[in-house]
């Protein structure tokens, strides 16, 4: 991963923490019992109903509102770093 990824060289043992972490966080997922590598296909399912539903979701949304989410999201970042 290094050579893919400079500057996490170094850091490829924790990468699949990390991705579970970002897949729990962002999406909502759990990883399965004993981890994504014990039963892959779980863990793929999982991930890709997730995306399904944001991807629905998404789709439901108007561009002024699919931007103005975007917007507020970008912002709430900003004033979390201010305070």
């Amino acid at each position: 991963m290094g050579r893919f990824l400079p500057h996490l060289a170094g850091e490829d043992a924790r990468l699949p923490q990390l991705a579970a972490e970002v897949a729990r966080r962002v999406l909502g997922v759990e990883e399965p019992a004993g981890g994504a590598h014990s039963d892959t296909e779980a863990a793929i399912q999982a991930v890709g109903d997730a995306v399904e539903d944001e991807l629905k979701a998404m789709a439901a949304m108007s561009p002024a509102e699919l931007k103005k989410q975007r917007a507020d999201r970008f912002y709430a970042i900003g004033r979390a770093g201010l305070q």
